[in-house]
């Protein structure tokens, strides 16, 4: 039965918004000239005014996703260029910036409040944090892949192996496994889109939960913003990381967010509580790497229809690719969530993401010697061997499909994990001399 998801591999709602800051072409510093694409829906800023952020369209497949974000940035460029600008292809900001210069995002009019949130971020996290860049990937299924995921289901010709042990695999945090008609397709940023009902808002519950779950292994994967052993402003001594965006010191709240997957309400519950309690502004501030979110405004309210799409959030910008993302990594969380659809539910309670999350911090280290995975029984596995037995259970569970697409993705994958000068962190090091010199130490 689980071939029969196989015709929808190519298949998707895919989208990708890109983070980047806009630099002064000859100090390569961050500009400090006004947004220069107006109202332009797929170029927008994120938190200050020199952070571009391009928004591609929902596209039916990576290969017309990664077309339409080669010409989203060409065309950014291509308008730079003629004010002395450039866009700055990494996650870490540049070193030697003046603070006092950074503005926030401008939201004028109806998006005023835009604009007062970001002065609430400033304040409460600082500026040097909120320059961090990254990139987003929105994925959502079409209706044919949802019907496909229901009869895997209800054949019980679901998932093995993946979910780590069998006191892992439960039914906590999955939601009711009813048929449904409704799609779960998304439209991201824009308005269109469709409701989901039980059935895919669950689907997306479980990977949502999956994804918190192994975001460790994308981090490690996936990891290329690094910097070197420093000393904190406490006089402690750091060790280098891979990712500085996706380590303790990156893009966190200040406390760990425990949401609930139960079911869709309890989750916005969850959400909704923490707002309640003041400990986050709005669904906004949830800076955890997995975000579920709804067609139209990312609001509590708009949620409760259903679940439009999941978003990633963990993925750097990769400056040894032309436009800061490789296709393959793409492909293969295309893979991972295509597997985890139809996996059996696994156990994601406030200790399992309070694991994640560790986990997750680890694996942003530059030295894999130091990453240990910690897994339910409270045991340390060093990441690279706890990355070789999951690629290990992809290779079984999709050996039956004999697609050698797939067989190139996981091997793509393998190859940084059998040696570590792959990766691309270690690549950025050792191909950039004066690597160290142009970013800023965040602490």
């Amino acid at each position: 039965m689980k071939r029969e998801l196989q015709k929808y591999l190519s298949e998707g709602r895919f989208g990708l918004e890109k983070e980047s800051l806009r630099l002064n072409k000859y100090s390569l510093l961050p500009s400090v000239s006004d947004h220069p694409f107006g109202s332009d829906p797929n170029i927008s800023r994120d938190f200050c005014e020199a952070q571009t952020e391009i928004i591609t369209p929902v596209c039916q497949d990576t290969g017309e996703l990664f077309d339409v974000l080669h010409e989203l940035n060409g065309r950014v460029k291509n308008v730079l260029a003629q004010q002395d600008e450039i866009l700055w292809n990494h996650s870490n900001p540049p070193a030697g910036y003046n603070v006092r210069k950074i503005r926030v995002a401008q939201f004028e009019g109806l998006e005023k409040e835009k604009k007062e949130y970001r002065k609430y971020l400033r304040e409460k996290y600082g500026i040097s944090k909120m320059l961090l860049c990254g990139i987003h990937f929105n994925f959502s299924f079409t209706q044919g892949a949802l019907d496909a995921i229901s009869g895997i289901l209800d054949a019980g010709d679901g998932m093995y192996g993946i979910s780590g042990t069998d006191s892992d695999r439960n039914a906590a945090g999955a939601g009711s496994f009813s048929r449904s008609t409704d799609a779960g397709t998304g439209s991201f940023k824009k308005r269109n889109g469709n409701s989901s009902g039980s059935f895919s808002d669950s689907i997306y519950l479980k990977l949502a939960a999956n994804t918190m779950k192994y975001a460790w292994l994308i981090t490690y994967l996936t990891a290329a913003s690094p910097v070197s052993a420093f000393e904190s402003s406490r006089g402690k001594k750091e060790k280098g990381y891979a990712s500085l965006r996706c380590s303790r010191h990156g893009y966190w709240n200040n406390f760990i967010p425990t949401l609930d997957y139960t079911n869709l309400d309890a989750y916005i519950d969850s959400i909704q509580s923490l707002v309640d309690e003041g400990k986050l502004y709005s669904a906004w501030e949830l800076y955890l790497p997995v975000r579920l979110k709804p067609k139209g405004a990312n609001t509590l309210e708009n949620l409760r229809a259903g679940i439009s799409h999941i978003e990633l959030r963990m993925l750097d910008i990769n400056p040894l690719a032309e436009d800061g993302i490789c296709k393959e990594d793409i492909d293969f969380l295309h893979l991972l969530l295509m597997m985890w659809a139809v996996q059996d539910p696994v156990c994601f309670d406030a200790d399992a993401q309070h694991r994640a999350v560790r986990n997750m911090q680890r694996a942003a280290l530059l030295d894999e010697e130091g990453i240990w995975i910690e897994d339910p029984k409270y045991n340390l596995l060093p990441v690279r061997n706890a990355a070789l037995n999951f690629l290990a259970q992809m290779d079984r569970f999709y050996e039956t499909w004999q697609d050698p697409r797939i067989l190139c993705l996981i091997q793509y994958e393998r190859r940084k994990i059998l040696n570590h000068s792959e990766r691309y962190a270690e690549r950025i090091v050792n191909k950039c001399a004066n690597y160290w010199e142009s970013q800023a130490i965040i602490v």
